[in-house]
């Protein structure tokens, strides 16, 4: 069903460009992260736009609005914070919201590479802002060196629902575990495994053996049992199948613009950066 859409002559050009693209990716997420501040404002009621800041990368989502800035001095970052804030505060009580500086957090992006941490003091209304080293984005748990975290968590709530189902294989047939599988473990190895999963493959090891596991439970087989042939019987994809279908549509999306402006320039073809010809140049 991932597959839905994109014939085999694109997935085979679109492919070698995710690949180089993801590892572009774990590159840049070092390189750019560092000095770049992120934090979520709570208010009374869903906000659907803010027109105050032209510096602030603003994304709203009901009642969460979450800003980022980056700069290369922390010094000037926490100066204009500090200032493009008390807009954000103006504008607030002109329209009638009301600010939970109690849920009001940011994080200071940086590589796990710089042990130093910054002391950055930013006030809203006279209020500091208490600074964190993880946060949930939208379900996902990001964290100041962007370790991804989400994995771990990921990884803990899969072991539960494992738990239950392997209880349940004494009662279930293994039509009705496919379906606990679906229910119970699936939504979390496919929720935004886009952005988490595109990391080091060592960091997905522990997710790949849970999910061996798993089925072996399912189709109620010997612990030490060869899974590739129960993967197949029971239609159920591998962890890294699950996640190259969803990368190559989003580059596929990509190459046909037809994702928001702001991911426009965030990618470049190998061809493009020299003339000779390789495997992934096109």
């Amino acid at each position: 069903m991932l597959f839905t859409g994109l014939s085999r002559s694109v997935w085979e050009k679109t492919v070698p460009l995710v690949l180089s693209t993801a590892l572009d990716l774990r590159r840049r997420a070092v390189l750019k992260t560092s000095g770049t501040v992120f934090f979520s404002i709570r208010t009374s009621r869903p906000v659907n736009n803010i027109h105050v800041s032209k510096i602030l990368q603003l994304i709203l989502f009901a009642d969460d609005t979450n800003v980022f800035l980056s700069h290369k001095d922390t010094d000037c970052l926490a100066n204009i914070l500090n200032t493009e804030l008390n807009k954000l505060s103006i504008w607030f009580r002109a329209n009638k919201l009301s600010l939970n500086l109690k849920k009001t957090k940011f994080m200071v992006f940086k590589p796990s590479q710089k042990c130093k941490s910054h002391d950055i003091q930013l006030l809203i209304n006279d209020y500091k802002l208490d600074q964190v080293k993880e946060t949930i984005f939208l379900g996902v748990i990001l964290d100041e060196n962007v370790n991804w975290s989400e994995i771990s968590h990921v990884a803990n709530k899969v072991s539960k629902s494992i738990g239950i189902i392997r209880k349940s294989r004494f009662y279930l047939s293994t039509k009705s575990l496919r379906t606990l599988y679906f229910s119970l473990v699936y939504p979390y190895f496919f929720y935004c495994n886009l952005v988490w999963a595109s990391t080091y493959k060592s960091n997905l090891v522990s997710l790949e053996i849970l999910q061996k596991r798993v089925v072996r439970t399912i189709a109620k087989t010997d612990l030490y049992a060869h899974t590739d042939p129960i993967f197949r019987n029971l239609g159920i994809l591998k962890f890294h199948d699950m996640h190259l279908p969803q990368l190559g549509l989003f580059m596929y999306s990509h190459q046909n613009r037809t994702l928001p402006l702001k991911f426009v320039c965030k990618f470049t073809l190998q061809k493009e950066i020299h003339s000779y010809h390789t495997g992934n140049s096109h």
